[in-house]
C-alpha cells in the first residue's frame, strides 16, 4: 500500500466529515498551512481554505481521489469574477 492508501484506511474508521488537523499532517507530511497545500496540490487532492488559512480536506474527496482514472483537481475557491459580473 502506498502512503496516501495508508492514510485513507487508517482515517475511515474515524470517519468525521473532514480531515482532523493530526490527519492532515500524517497525509501532508508537513505541519504548516502553506506547504500543506503545496502538498495537496501535488497529490491533487481538492481542499477548502478555512477562516485560519489552514486547508479543510473532506473525507469523501480524498476517498474520491483514490479512484482510478480520476482527473486531478486542483483546491477550490469562489469564482469571484461572477460576483462582479466580469
Amino acid at each position: 500500500l502506498s502512503n496516501l492508501e495508508l492514510v485513507v484506511v487508517t482515517i475511515s474508521a474515524n470517519n468525521p466529515l473532514m480531515l482532523t488537523k493530526s490527519e492532515l499532517v500524517d497525509l501532508t507530511e508537513y505541519a504548516r498551512p502553506k506547504q500543506q497545500k503545496r502538498r495537496l496540490d501535488e497529490l491533487g487532492i481538492p481542499y477548502i481554505t478555512g477562516r485560519t488559512g489552514s486547508p479543510r480536506v473532506f473525507r469523501a474527496a480524498l476517498e474520491n481521489c483514490m479512484l482510478p482514472g480520476r482527473p486531478k483537481k486542483r483546491h477550490c475557491e469562489p469564482n469571484f469574477s461572477a460576483l462582479s459580473g466580469t
